[in-house]
């Protein structure tokens, strides 16, 4: 079953995910204090006479469009003395601890004005630390002020007192920052101790050294047996995205590679068949682990890629059971029907929004017309029902606020969706029900996947909303046009969110153009990027659309 390519469907869905636990990292500075004898008394030398405070959020351009993302936090001014104190009283800097710079902007600004100046412009990070930014610079860009050689970690009581009382104010960013750097602490402590009980007792001291654990644990563990047991318990040790690796799950995966792909399979296979939860859940995720040696792996078992997939389906995380529908379409030819109908009621009544979204898609491309009463459904408005996720144990919930899902079909409406998905599955019974929808691109794309290829527009190919759905949608209606409309538009397609999309576009047209015998099928066999049917098209192009009308 080829993998090689499906953690890049969960990407983009993450990249809110991998923000949060990045902003936690910082790039260390020697620390400074020789410079300062106080930083808390050097800012509040420079505050003397603080008039006014305005504390406003700091808006971030980010190149993907998620409501997660967005605030609808405003400025709130402060101009009561006794409420000005308090807050300056609050800024308390450690200074043994300070000096180091997130690699971030921060997510809140503060300043603060004597009367209509601006004498210092602090950004909150993470409810935990501030950056002291300059506010005056002379002639040649310098500043002026004399800030902090770094940023300032606020003692905890007070950074505490700072966050509440803005969430008070409206401004909720630092104290949500805080609960989730708590969470994250009470995530990695639980997974720790999930993975140390994975592990003998005589191995736990080495366990937290990180660089000295392979080297006792090939030492300590005699067979290989129960090294892969140990070590399959280790990597499904995490409830969270199969997509992120810290170091629990490089040492497991760097031990596991020391092995043939041959025995890798026999264990995975065992380990799978295992009554332990874990382990089972580890040996999937190496299975399919990106550059894992299994990733072409075909087992002669057909029920492992059930089983594969019913750990996937059962995960309290809403990405993991996306990457649930990503396997599926691998693995639909080892299935039964049962299954398979088992796989896709369970996606198409998710709790989560975008998983069904995601099952709709899915059930199109993969031609399942068991789904067109559900999608027919969805076109007329009716309510879908939700089925609740199986009953899984206590230690494998993850907390409500960390379950996120990919967005798919970004700007789609549901109704948008199920047309598209209907699209695929050339139901010609539901264009009335398509047609009622307001005119956009997915209802244009969707008639043309339904014959009505003069709908397409060159704009379709090349999104602006990092609508991949739409795009790859599009593809396909030229596609089954036999590239006489749209050819031109498919072959410079615009990468939208996944480094895979320009390559899966090429392999496809290139199977069309082969299997219609195009001119030119020396070059078209060689061409192993668009830009390269981009130069066939520009020599054979009219040759082939005009070879196809006759």
């Amino acid at each position: 079953m080829k993998r090689k390519r499906e953690h890049e469907e969960n990407l983009v869905s993450e990249i809110v995910f991998f923000l949060i636990v990045f902003i936690f990292f910082s790039i260390s500075l020697p620390n400074s204090s020789a410079e300062t004898s106080s930083w808390t008394e050097k800012l509040r030398k420079a505050l003397d006479g603080t008039t006014k405070i305005v504390i406003s959020p700091i808006q971030i351009s980010l190149e993907i469009d998620d409501a997660k993302t967005k605030t609808k936090e405003k400025a709130v001014e402060i101009k009561d003395k006794q409420t000005i104190m308090m807050v300056i009283d609050n800024i308390v800097i450690d200074d043994e601890q300070s000096g180091f710079y997130c690699a971030c902007l921060g997510d809140t600004a503060i300043k603060f004005f004597r009367k209509d100046k601006l004498i210092a412009n602090l950004s909150f990070h993470h409810g935990r630390s501030l950056r002291w930014n300059c506010s005056h610079l002379d002639a040649d860009r310098n500043c002026l002020d004399d800030i902090w050689p770094g940023d300032g970690l606020l003692i905890n009581e007070n950074a505490e007192l700072l966050a509440t009382w803005m969430a008070q104010k409206g401004i909720r960013t630092p104290l949500e920052d805080r609960l989730r750097s708590e969470r994250l602490k009470q995530t990695n402590k639980t997974k720790y101790e999930r993975a140390a009980s994975c592990i003998p007792e005589s191995l736990k001291e080495y366990f937290s050294s990180q660089g000295r654990f392979a080297e006792y644990f090939n030492a300590t563990i005699g067979t290989k047996e129960e090294r892969m047991r140990i070590l399959f318990c280790m990597l499904g040790s995490s409830n969270e995205s199969w997509s992120m690796l810290d170091w629990i799950d490089q040492e497991a995966y760097k031990l596991l590679e020391d092995y043939g792909k041959e025995y890798l399979q026999n264990s995975v296979l065992s380990a799978l068949k295992s009554n332990h939860r874990q382990t089972r859940r580890g040996a999937s995720r190496f299975w399919i682990g990106w550059k894992s040696p299994l990733q072409e792996w075909e087992p002669e078992d057909n029920s492992l890629y059930g089983t594969l997939l019913t750990v996937l389906q059962e995960s309290s995380l809403a990405n993991n059971r996306q990457m649930a529908l990503n396997n599926l379409k691998g693995a639909s030819p080892y299935l039964s029907v049962e299954e398979t109908d088992k796989f896709f009621f369970s996606a198409l009544h998710d709790p989560d929004a975008n998983v069904r979204r995601k099952a709709m898609i899915t059930a199109g491309e993969m031609g399942y017309v068991k789904a067109i009463p559900y999608l027919i459904g969805v076109l007329k408005g009716t309510t879908v029902k939700i089925v609740p996720l199986p009953d899984i144990p206590d230690e494998e919930r993850i907390f409500p606020e960390d379950d996120f899902s990919g967005q798919v079909g970004r700007k789609l409406s549901d109704k948008e969706i199920a047309a598209i998905s209907l699209g695929y599955l050339n139901h010609a019974d539901a264009v009335p029900f398509i047609k009622k929808l307001e005119p956009s691109p997915a209802h244009d794309v969707a008639l043309a996947l339904l014959g009505e290829i003069d709908l397409l527009k060159e704009e379709y190919f090349k999104s602006q909303d990092s609508n991949q759905e739409l795009q790859l949608a599009a593809v396909e209606a030229v596609l089954r046009a036999k590239g006489m409309k749209g050819l031109s538009w498919a072959i410079d397609y615009k990468l939208c969110t996944h480094w895979w999309e320009p390559e899966r576009v090429m392999d496809k047209i290139k199977k069309m153009l082969l299997s219609n015998n195009a001119p030119g099928r020396e070059i078209i066999e060689r061409t192993a990027k668009l830009k390269d049917l981009r130069a066939w098209y520009d020599t054979y192009g009219e040759k082939y659309i005009e070879q196809m009308k006759n």
